[in-house]
């Protein structure tokens, strides 16, 4: 179990997927995994997942169904303490995690946005 899981929700987005996922890899604080749901991608979104060759990455395929069932069906594929959510053209510091974690234990707080 990672302590932190990436919930990534992705339909046809193929054209910032690579730069997203590379900022999540990038991030200093290294427990964790990054669940991608793709939600009936059309385009090039499996063949930039699959360029990926790191474990922590976990590749769920679905029926287009829209954001909210892909979440949904992502958060019943979660094992991990805090849930990070991203989307597939969002890019994260390599601190994000660490930083959000710091002010977590500092705070007691339930959730950082």
């Amino acid at each position: 179990m990672s302590r932190i899981s990436f919930l990534l929700p992705v339909y046809n987005g193929a054209q910032f997927l690579g730069e997203t996922l590379q900022s999540i890899l990038a991030q200093d604080h290294k427990d964790f995994d990054v669940v991608i749901i793709d939600d009936g991608s059309t385009d090039d979104t499996a063949t930039i997942i699959n360029q990926f060759d790191d474990p922590r990455i976990k590749y769920h395929k679905t029926e287009n169904g829209g954001l909210v069932n892909a979440l949904n069906y992502g958060l019943k594929k979660l094992d991990c303490a805090y849930v990070a959510r991203i989307d597939a053209d969002d890019v994260c510091l390599p601190y994000r995690l660490s930083r959000q974690l710091d002010f977590i234990q500092f705070t007691n707080a339930a959730a950082v946005s």
